[in-house]
């Protein structure tokens, strides 16, 4: 009989940590995501009132995406169904995020080529780099309003983790 209490006491108490350790995977990854959502939603009202887009929030953006990283082995205690629409909605965000910093950096590097060449001297090399910044810019811009599409759906994905 004390045999059987002590396997019992173990199992529930085994159940029980499990519990937990599903519960708190699902915390942290509500909290990365309305982390990320928050931040993506502030960068939008910046970008709508000073029409530029904020490499600090890139930033803070790419920190929540790496702390997600360093902790995703975890995900496997959530149910099949929600760890795939995490690491999706984790994913498309990474993907989402770099697109913009790689075109804002296409952008600054054609604005630095832009001063170099002077717009007497070279008239066609100015304008096919001026078109290629202004390129650049409004694909960062298209990227950044397909950020803010992501993040604004995901909501009920926060919403499911949160229950």
């Amino acid at each position: 009989m004390s045999i059987f209490s002590a396997w019992l006491q173990s199992e529930m108490i085994s159940r029980k940590a499990k519990k937990t350790q599903k519960s708190t995977i699902k915390k942290f990854s509500h909290d990365i995501i309305q982390n990320i959502r928050k931040t993506i939603s502030e960068m939008d009202n910046v970008r709508d009132r000073a029409k530029a887009i904020q490499h600090d929030y890139l930033t803070l953006i790419e920190t929540e995406l790496q702390t997600f990283q360093r902790n995703r082995e975890h995900l496997i205690l959530l149910d099949d169904t929600m760890r795939i629409d995490v690491q999706d909605f984790i994913s498309n965000i990474t993907v989402k995020k770099s697109t913009v910093t790689t075109q804002l950096a296409t952008f600054y590097d054609a604005n630095k080529r832009l001063k170099v060449i002077s717009k007497e001297q070279d008239a066609d090399s100015f304008k096919e780099l001026d078109e290629q910044a202004l390129a650049a810019l409004s694909e960062a811009q298209n990227a950044a309003d397909r950020l803010v599409q992501l993040s604004d759906r995901a909501e009920g994905l926060t919403h499911r983790l949160s229950r």
